[in-house]
């Protein structure tokens, strides 16, 4: 055991520098003044890893907690460095989670968010394809997209403001130019006339009823612009 008795710094120095011990408890390194429980002043933190990591379990992480107590798990999060097929190649940000309903039993890591090597970021994911990849939804009150937007789905309460919408339209028949063929049966003045009477719009064209409830697809409806254009 080292006590220091006197109300001074302890210091323990060797040659390139050296610790000291405040008072109050703080740790400084590089620094004879530390300001908090560890004060480092132009070092470096390393932490290594010398076995094997398991996947989903926690090694040679640095962990934040609420407590100091080891139970519940849930309450702590973590970072570390991953190298693996599995894991992915980067940094990860974890918490756990409960895996098997269990307490205090059945926790493992949960990656929350990963910084890959290739400088790509993952939300919810552990294998990135775009420089951020999230697994679920997100919510922003503004967004600057200067390149493609590729999305399986969008929803926009506002105004989309851009120079240019392309829609990419697939099946067939994609576009109207069937209308043109000898086998298309054209419906008669009569009956169109019929149609708009009983329903108040023209046939095979929404509804406004239908337009507040559903909206519209802007290939569909241009689409029908077309085939109502070309016959």
């Amino acid at each position: 055991m080292i006590k220091q008795h006197e109300n001074a710094n302890l210091s323990i120095e060797g040659r390139m520098g050296g610790l000291t011990i405040a008072p109050n408890g703080n740790i400084g390194l590089g620094t004879d003044s530390p300001q908090e429980k560890l004060h480092l002043n132009d070092e470096n933190i390393l932490i290594y890893r010398s076995t094997p990591k398991v996947p989903n379990v926690p090694n040679g992480s640095l962990i934040f907690d609420v407590s100091n107590n080891v139970n519940p798990l849930y309450n702590q999060w973590g970072i570390e460095r991953v190298e693996s097929q599995e894991e992915g190649y980067g940094l990860n940000f974890w918490k756990y989670y409960n895996d098997g309903g269990i307490p205090h039993k059945g926790y493992r890591v949960q990656s929350v968010l990963f910084l890959s090597d290739n400088q790509y970021v993952r939300i919810g994911t552990r294998t990135p394809q775009k420089e951020l990849d999230v697994e679920g939804s997100f919510k922003a009150w503004s967004a600057d997209i200067s390149g493609a937007l590729n999305a399986q789905s969008a929803k926009v309460s506002g105004r989309i403001c851009t120079h240019e919408v392309i829609v990419s339209l697939s099946g067939a028949p994609c576009w109207p130019d069937y209308v043109f063929s000898k086998e298309y049966k054209l419906p008669s003045l009569s009956e169109v006339e019929q149609f708009i009477t009983k329903n108040k719009h023209l046939p095979n064209v929404p509804s406004a009823a239908e337009v507040e409830t559903d909206g519209i697809l802007l290939g569909e409806m241009n689409t029908i612009l077309i085939q109502k254009i070309e016959i």
